[in-house]
């Protein structure tokens, strides 16, 4: 596929835990055809991935980063009534692999969602410090105590919508490119464990919410890995998680033949 030049291209990336691991394989497509987002926006596990390629890491950088962590190491037990487990340690992890501390000073424009749980709204991040709205916009509640940013609580920005195409304004570019990892991802048929229900619970809620995309409806073109079942916890599935990615984007991106 060939882009017309100076085509501004949007990028949204949705979460869904280890799902979207899927989005290194989409974004070696990107790379491989000469597809270079102008903006970048993410939500959840999205907003992970999405810092590390706004922050100009290879793709072969961004596979070590996920072989450098595991939940041992991002998270931290809170010891408060909040949640289980705090994320602090995930968002230093991103600030110190990216170099990057802040937001705005990411090489490409990144929106980060997270969601209030004061007033339930969504909250586009495009500055503050980037780990601490990260760690956020990964808090699932419950599972993960709140991020308080203002002096009020944030979660998990898929909450507001794992696919947060509201936070690329309209006139910003031509194309959206939408990711959704969880749209043919398949449930455990046993979640047996507290944190295992939870998980499911809030996966459901996202599957079953219909994404907004208001005016920008009209230019977004839909990716969607075939993941099937994957455990959301198992961050060590990387190369098969990529591959599906990689498959999925290829097709899409082969069968354009013009850009919306």
């Amino acid at each position: 596929m060939n882009l017309p030049t100076g085509k501004k291209i949007g990028l949204v990336l949705g979460g869904g835990g280890s799902r979207a691991l899927t989005h290194f394989g989409v974004l070696r497509a990107f790379n491989e055809r000469g597809i270079k987002p102008s903006i970048v926006a993410g939500a959840s596990a999205g907003a992970v991935v999405g810092a590390l390629y706004c922050a100009g890491l290879a793709h072969s950088q961004m596979r070590e980063f996920r072989k450098l962590i595991s939940w041992f190491k991002v998270a931290s037990p809170a010891f408060a009534p909040t949640g289980l487990a705090r994320l602090a340690k995930l968002g230093d992890i991103i600030e110190k692999r990216t170099g990057v501390e802040r937001i705005e000073d990411l090489k490409i424009p990144f929106r980060v969602v997270t969601t209030n749980l004061v007033s339930a709204k969504p909250v586009v991040h495009r500055t503050r410090r980037l780990g601490q709205i990260i760690s956020a916009s990964c808090s699932i509640p419950g599972l993960f105590a709140p991020v308080m940013i203002d002096g009020e609580p944030h979660v998990d920005g898929s909450m507001s919508g794992n696919l947060p195409v509201f936070a690329i304004d309209n006139n910003e570019v031509e194309t959206i490119f939408v990711v959704d990892p969880l749209k043919h991802a398949r449930l455990s048929r046993n979640p047996a464990s507290f944190y295992r229900v939870v998980v499911q619970a809030f996966v459901i809620s996202l599957k079953n919410s219909s994404p907004t995309c208001d005016d920008n409806e009209g230019k977004v073109v839909r990716i969607e890995p075939q993941v099937g079942f994957v455990d959301p916890f198992r961050l060590n599935m990387i190369d098969r998680l990529e591959k599906l990615g990689y498959e999925e984007a290829c097709k899409v991106l082969d069968s354009i033949e013009h850009l919306p």
